[in-house]
């Protein structure tokens, strides 16, 4: 079933404003952004869930939110190019499990 749409999340005000806060460093403050954009649409804000995600894993160094925002983005996303992250190294190995990872799209070192 479709997800209802809320226009389109990258135009969000707040969407738009995490991006020029992440592109001046300042990640807290981006971060604030996402997560406003992502109670505003009650979650279903994939983009925002993802840039949530990585602002934890590569600026905050904070993996289990990190794997948090990382399992909803792909809870709305499963066939999304980052998808393919499923298993490579790239999102720690705990954050999806094999059975919720999209088929064939699992892989092992």
């Amino acid at each position: 079933m479709a997800r209802p749409s809320l226009g389109m999340e990258t135009n969000e005000p707040y969407y738009r404003q995490g991006d020029q806060l992440k592109r001046q460093g300042r990640y807290q403050e981006a971060l604030a952004a996402y997560l406003k954009v992502i109670e505003k649409r009650n979650e279903d804000a994939p983009e925002s869930q993802l840039e949530a995600g990585l602002i934890y894993q590569q600026y905050l160094k904070d993996p289990i939110y990190a794997i948090y925002h990382f399992r909803k983005y792909l809870e709305l996303e499963p066939n999304s190019r980052q998808a393919d992250w499923c298993g490579s190294g790239s999102m720690p190995r705990c954050a999806i499990s094999r059975e919720r990872c999209p088929p064939g799209r699992w892989r092992t070192r």
